[in-house]
């Protein structure tokens, strides 16, 4: 059975958003670095001052919109960590740095892509979005429809994980995903 994922989409971010925009080192943020409910405060606040309170009040699964190069910069985690709590779900962009693709998978971030790059000026912040998820990727299939309830409007996304990065961010994270793999070898053993 298929789920709907559904949403907002919180922000709508142009070209070359770096990791620095995700989340500002600095002196203010700095002091918070490994406590993430403080560190997440600042996310996004030199870009939308309104973005942590927002994500905070809403209580679907959230979505970002992005062109080109989002992520690009330091490898720093905190930029994908920060966002998994305050409940991004799922990113859709032109494209993702590779580090930072890595990291939004590996803190259980889905990140999926325009087909048509063009189809990214079809969106707004705030808009409602909604498709199903990635179970509907089966038999090779990569491409998945997006609904942009707000508008009316049904665009196609490519699905460029594997199968193994599929089931990390069903999963939550990598994390998650070697408890699962341990937890089933255990099982195999008959340990359980």
């Amino acid at each position: 059975m298929l789920s709907v994922i559904e949403g907002p989409a919180l922000l709508k971010l142009e070209d070359n958003v770096s990791t620095d925009d995700i989340i500002p080192g600095g002196a203010d943020a700095l002091p918070y670095w490994s406590n993430v409910p403080e560190l997440s405060r600042f996310a996004f606040s030199n870009v939308d001052e309104s973005f942590y309170q927002r994500a905070l009040s809403t209580k679907e699964d959230i979505f970002l919109i992005a062109g080109n190069s989002l992520g690009h910069g330091s490898s720093r985690e905190h930029a994908s960590i920060t966002l998994r709590y305050l409940g991004v779900r799922c990113v859709i962009a032109k494209s993702v740095a590779g580090l930072y693709r890595k990291n939004l998978i590996d803190h259980g971030i889905l990140i999926l892509t325009f087909c048509n790059p063009s189809d990214f000026d079809a969106f707004s912040k705030d808009d409602q979005l909604q498709f199903y998820d990635l179970s509907s990727c089966t038999g090779g299939n990569k491409m998945l429809e997006l609904r942009n309830v707000t508008k009316g409007i049904k665009i196609w996304l490519e699905n460029d994980l594997s199968q193994e990065e599929i089931e990390i961010i069903k999963f939550g994270g990598r994390i998650n995903y070697i408890k699962g793999l341990l937890r089933r070898s255990l099982e195999d053993m008959g340990s359980f």
